[in-house]
């Protein structure tokens, strides 16, 4: 080949590379831009994940191409990433610094975490690639109101408003700053002028509603609200905010109408249904909430997200059968996997809390055997330690969890007690400093640190460490009140006082200065002084129980009832609903034998609280002290059969029968509050335990049985039911059963002494005589009286000296 040839083919030759190569990049740029395309159509629809994953695919394509960046920050903003958004953004300006959208959100996100110089480094970048322009004059109004520059926020506020009169934000900022300084009149008047120049803003119309919410126009709220929903009616998040409207106004269909609503616009997204369940408990609608959960798990089986929601329902209301189901359900469908491990790690914890160690133990380890870096189930495996006092492990487990997470407070004190269980004071004492220093209002780690003084009598070190704080804050009340708290140790009552009476010159409104005043002067015998404080204390608060408590306790040891009684009325006259006052008063007229004062009280207590349930036990006993037993019957009838009177009536006439031991009267009113629905689970349980009792017949045990299982279904982990099923098993002759139940009610309540005399005369009849015996021997160790007691006894006697126990 000649030299001319040569050259012509090295010439073509290049010129193929060269369009190959524009052809390349062409190519290369239609697909980024495709993508991009793509996603801004998703964007635009709302359907930002899938948004977001075209931007990524972008970003892939094309990593020097810092628009494909600033969308993806754009869709991380959408769904809440913040994080995710910074580092997106921070590329985005990187690869182009003057993509003025990127400097203008960088610029806001710096502001919202209160990075006020790199927010303005960002703004001045912003301004010197635009200065007129309406986003970049609405940050440089944020940034001057955050530096409380009111006048220079409001002037930016005005030539953004120029430039733009449309702009929603320039509405919503300076409504804003209107309602910081408490003027929401003037708040209003901006955000119509809003609407007026802007009628489609969902933004400032949601924003005119909540300013109505606060000043309790609640109808003008509702029209505003109502006009944003008409605007996008398939939007669900407007009936979230519908719905905390009609909270706020005390509206609660209209609320529960639009909860439904939104699910009915979103049925996939499990936080709705979470919503939903939780407003429906609140509204006492628990089996209703319970449904909304178990309808939505069943139509997404792969919706790990609701089940646990679901047993999170079932914990928190003590079902625990149905937690742990749940949760296996979970472990079922993903054995390994994140929300199996998940699900794995929440069990052990639920059996940790019950003491159940080996159950708890096996989960974890699980766990950590196919995730070594879990740190729920170390916890776990470090709170067990703890229980079993094994100091060594608990610190292993602890000191993985701090170096995994340095700045975590909880793990701090956690390996502190873990230190101190090891008998290693001065790491502990370290490791309590260091949760200080990462959260300095975390009391209990406080409260740990000072023990740790006083447990070795370390006064000195103890007032050291504490005014170390306090030269930080010499107005911390905490400290301050445990600095008197070691010099009332120490015995040093002047600096004791002294430190009592600054902390009631910084807070003379807060009792609790007066409270420790007096628990000092008692210290010294100085009874009248120590009465002064308390009454002192009572004045700033009348709803301080625990002065209320000690100064009645000091009036009826000096047996002046008068006195308390006339302590309680005063904090009765100033805080006339408080139920723990009334119970109190009650109380105080029933050692008195005044029943008809003691069940007024009570009853109004127990009306203001249906949860006080020892106030209605009190009631029953008043009832039962009133000398007129019939007139007691007559009323309780009337109140009972009236629509209008509290339906707590019927549930005290069916205890008061109980008591009087007119057990077929008892059981005629159980029977009626089953057949009108009131205190179903606690009529059926009662009835159940009475006919096995009181009213044995082979067709009552029957009858028995069957209620107290329907009992059980509704609520599978109330103790008292497990206990009747168990006793009616046992005295059926099924011990068997009858221990599983026992044991089960014993774990879930140990400190009930009724259960463990249960449990105990059963395992006697079952043939297990040694943990019978271990069983009532704790049991006796106790020294506070209760009904069962001589009949624990006289089992324990029977049983030791080979005897058949006795049917009780």
């Amino acid at each position: 080949m000649r030299e001319n040839q040569w050259r012509v083919f090295w010439l073509a030759l290049a010129a193929v590379m060269i369009f190959g190569s524009f052809l390349g990049c062409a190519s290369m740029e239609e697909k980024r831009d495709k993508f991009l395309k793509e996603g801004k159509e998703l964007y635009d629809k709302g359907d930002y994940v899938r948004a977001r994953l075209q931007f990524k695919n972008a970003v892939q394509i094309d990593p020097k191409y810092a628009e494909s960046f600033l969308w993806v920050a754009k869709t991380e903003i959408k769904l809440q990433n913040y994080r995710g958004a910074f580092g997106a953004l921070s590329q985005a300006a990187e690869l182009d610094p003057k993509l003025l959208e990127a400097q203008i959100l960088l610029g806001r996100i710096y502001l919202s975490g209160k990075r006020l110089d790199e927010a303005e480094a960002r703004l001045k970048t912003a301004l010197e690639l635009a200065p007129k322009n309406s986003d970049v004059l609405l940050l440089a109004a944020s940034l001057a109101a955050a530096q409380g520059k009111l006048e220079a926020a409001i002037e930016k506020l005005q030539e953004a408003k120029q430039l733009d009169p449309k702009k929603y934000e320039v509405y919503l900022i300076q409504a804003q700053m209107e309602s910081n300084r408490k003027n929401l009149e003037r708040a209003v008047a901006i955000l119509e002028e809003g609407i007026k120049a802007n009628p489609d803003s969902e933004e400032l119309l949601l924003a005119r509603g909540r300013v109505a919410d606060a000043q309790k126009q609640f109808p003008e709220a509702e029209k505003y609200f109502l006009e944003a929903v008409k605007l996008e009616p398939q939007k669900a998040s407007l009936q979230s905010e519908l719905a905390r409207h009609y909270i706020l106004a005390g509206q609660l269909d209209k609320a529960e109408q639009a909860l439904h609503q939104q699910l009915g616009l979103e049925p996939d997204n499990e936080k709705h249904a979470v919503a939903l369940t939780k407003f429906l408990v609140g509204r006492g609608k628990v089996k209703e909430g319970e449904q909304v959960l178990k309808d939505f798990a069943a139509k997404h089986p792969d919706n790990n997200a609701a089940r646990f929601a679901l047993a999170d329902f079932y914990l928190s209301r003590r079902q625990e059968g149905r937690g742990l189901k749940t949760l296996q359900e979970i472990v079922d469908r993903d054995p390994t996997g994140p929300s199996g491990l998940q699900a794995k790690g929440r069990m052990a914890m639920v059996h940790a809390s019950r003491g159940r160690v080996a159950e708890a133990e096996k989960l974890a380890s699980e766990v950590l055997k196919e995730n070594p870096k879990d740190m729920v189930a170390t916890r776990t495996m470090g709170l067990l330690a703890l229980s079993k006092k094994d100091g060594l492990a608990a610190v292993n487990n602890f000191r993985l969890i701090t170096q995994d997470q340095p700045q975590n407070p909880e793990a701090r004190l956690l390996l502190a007690q873990a230190h101190l269980v090891n008998n290693e004071l001065e790491q502990a004492k370290e490791q309590a400093k260091k949760a200080l220093e990462l959260k300095a209002d975390y009391l209990e780690a406080r409260r740990f640190l000072y023990g740790l003084y006083l447990r070795n009598k370390d006064y000195d070190g103890a007032i050291q460490t504490i005014q170390g704080y306090l030269r930080y804050n010499e107005k911390d009340l905490f400290n301050l009140l445990a600095l008197g708290e070691v010099y009332l140790a120490k015995e040093d009552l002047a600096k004791a006082r002294a430190t009592f009476q600054k902390v009631i010159a910084l807070d003379p409104k807060n009792p609790i200065g007066y409270f420790e005043l007096a628990r000092m002067e008692l210290k010294q015998k100085q009874t009248d002084q120590a009465v002064k404080h308390l009454k002192q204390a009572l004045e700033q608060d009348p709803n301080f129980i625990k002065g209320l408590q000690l100064l009645t306790a000091i009036y009826l040891e000096q047996d002046k009832p008068v006195q308390a009684v006339e302590v309680l009325r005063q904090s009765l006259a100033r805080s006339p609903n408080n139920p723990v006052i009334l119970q109190m008063l009650g109380e105080i007229f029933l050692a008195q034998k005044k029943s008809d004062e003691a069940a007024q009280a009570l009853e109004k207590a127990f009306t203001i609280n249906p949860r006080q349930l020892s106030a209605l036990r009190l009631l029953v006993i008043a009832y039962q002290q009133n000398p007129d037993v019939d007139k007691v019957k007559m009323e309780l009838e009337a109140k009972t059969n009236d629509p209008k009177a509290p339906p707590f009536y019927i549930l005290a006439q069916a205890m008061f029968y109980e008591r009087l031991k007119d057990y077929n009267k008892a059981s005629e009113v159980y029977n009626r509050m089953i057949e009108r629905n009131l205190f179903p689970i606690l009529a059926k349980n009662n009835l159940a335990y009475l006919l096995a009792n009181h009213l044995q017949s082979p067709e009552n045990y029957q009858k028995a049985l069957t209620l107290v299982s329907e009992a059980l279904e509704e609520s599978p982990e109330d103790p008292n039911i497990l206990d009747t099923k168990g006793w009616i098993l046992c005295q059926q002759g099924d011990f068997p059963q009858a221990v599983t139940y026992l044991e089960q009610a014993t774990e879930i309540a140990p400190n009930n002494p009724a259960l463990k005399y249960h449990l105990a005369y059963c395992l006697a009849k079952l043939g297990d005589k040694e943990k019978a015996i271990g069983t009532l021997e704790k049991l006796l160790e106790i020294k506070v009286k209760f009904p069962e007691r001589a009949a624990a006894e006289t089992l324990l006697l029977e049983i030791k000296s080979g005897k058949e126990p006795q049917k009780p």
